[in-house]
């Protein structure tokens, strides 16, 4: 994979661009990061306001594709149009492996996944009408079975319920599926106006579709599945951290990123930011060592809160309930673990409005930091700073807690926050007020966000 992004990037260098690109698997961390890569070598930033178009699959037709693609560029030069979460490789035939895709998204970003079930509904030619109110129950179990799977279909009470209430909250209805991508595969068989290029991400294709025959002929397809073999995930690993780590003048000893690896369970994308923490921590020093790891790991009465809430947020109830009782055991006062919990709980709540509010509508759990950090984060201060922004609000904290509050707030919906906003008042007047153990009071609590 790295000799191929290699040699197209050479090309572009060159002058030579492919008409089309696919950039698509699992591991959205590389495949956002190979995007920019590519941008940055096509694109200039100070070209880019005017020559590149930037479009969600999700709430794109193909015929807003043909046209953007067609149109010459305003300025001389080059026009690069990226549609990102095409939906335009799924297929009918597929419609299980895209629902295990859709399902596997629902626990790191529920929106995302909402939007996905929305194209999925579209592709079976079923409604959100169809399932509200319970009236999914009289959808036979062989067609359940034939759209998702067998094993979905018998954990469809656990699942279905959230993505129905995400649906609601976000005011998504179910998408038209255009299983005819005739009019783009005509477009880039008959070739693009010179300069132009389309660059097309997913997270499943199926390599039947006519599209993607096409892209393989007169384009380039890189895919990036999850690695199954341990080899394998140290492999990417370490190629994800070179890249990071020399764009910061910065290197990593093998047994910190060996230690690294083992704390995020070979995770690229949570290692990544693992890394970016550790290259904060090291300030000056060039090499990042085990006792950078540790210093940053340590069981601290304060990291362990902060272990409980990111337990929380992954509605691990095991591991919260295993952290909860260790820090009541250290002394940890239960008032500070309820305010570490409801501060938690307010910030994902306001980066849910903020996402709703679609003030930064081009966020993606899989952004890369430095990237949110360059391109959204000015926004979101500027609007704070409209706001008059108090202490304690999301808009006041460091770009890092704000890029993670986004990035988590889509495993809740907006309902399910608010609720919890309200449950916690009575958790808070309870413990103060009743004579309830506080550590029964905690317990379920975390049984209630979790579950």
């Amino acid at each position: 994979m790295r000799g191929k992004l290699d040699g197209a990037l050479k090309d572009i260098e060159k002058g030579t661009i492919a008409p089309c690109d696919l950039l698509w698997g699992d591991e959205n961390y590389l495949v956002e990061k190979t995007l920019g890569g590519i941008v940055d070598h096509m694109l200039p930033p100070a070209e880019r306001d005017l020559s590149l178009f930037q479009m969600e699959g999700d709430s794109t037709d193909m015929d807003t594709i043909v046209e953007a693609v067609l149109t010459p560029s305003l300025m001389p030069g080059r026009k690069v149009v990226v549609v990102k979460n095409t939906r335009l490789f799924y297929s009918t035939s597929s419609s299980a492996d895209i629902a295990g895709d859709m399902l596997r998204n629902l626990e790191r970003d529920v929106t995302m996944a909402a939007r996905a079930f929305a194209v999925f509904l579209g592709m079976v030619g079923w409604t959100l009408e169809d399932l509200q109110d319970e009236e999914w129950k009289k959808i036979p179990e062989g067609a359940w079975q034939e759209a998702v799977g067998a094993e979905a279909a018998r954990e469809r009470e656990k699942w279905l319920p959230r993505l129905l209430a995400e649906c609601k909250s976000l005011g998504i209805k179910e998408k038209r599926y255009d299983k005819d991508t005739g009019p783009v595969e005509e477009v880039l068989k008959g070739g693009l106006p010179e300069g132009n290029c389309l660059i097309l991400t997913a997270d499943t294709v199926d390599k039947r579709k006519k599209l993607y025959k096409t892209i393989s002929e007169i384009g380039i397809i890189l895919h990036f599945p999850s690695a199954k073999k341990e080899a394998e995930k140290k492999g990417l690993l370490s190629e994800a951290a070179r890249d990071i780590l020399s764009e910061r003048g910065k290197s990593v000893s093998p047994g910190a990123l060996s230690a690294l690896a083992k704390k995020t369970g070979f995770d690229i994308q949570a290692s990544m930011e693992e890394l970016e923490k550790l290259i904060t921590y090291a300030g000056d020093r060039g090499v990042i060592d085990e006792n950078d790891i540790k210093a940053l790991t340590g069981r601290k009465k304060e990291d362990s809160v902060f272990e409980l809430t990111s337990a929380v947020v992954e509605r691990d109830l095991e591991k919260a309930l295993l952290i909860l009782h260790n820090l009541l055991d250290q002394g940890v006062h239960h008032l500070m673990i309820l305010t570490m919990i409801v501060r938690e709980i307010r910030f994902l709540l306001q980066g849910k409005i903020i996402l709703k509010s679609e003030v930064i509508s081009s966020f993606r759990p899989g952004m890369d930091y430095r990237k949110f950090q360059d391109s959204l984060y000015p926004s979101i201060k500027a609007l704070g700073e409209s706001r008059g922004t108090k202490k304690g609000w999301l808009f006041g904290q460091h770009p890092y807690v704000i890029y993670n509050a986004l990035r988590n707030s889509g495993r809740f919906s907006y309902d399910e926050l608010v609720g919890y906003m309200n449950r916690l008042v009575d958790v808070d007047l309870a413990l103060k007020t009743t004579g309830m153990k506080p550590r029964i009071v905690l317990e379920h609590l975390l049984m209630d966000i979790c579950r």
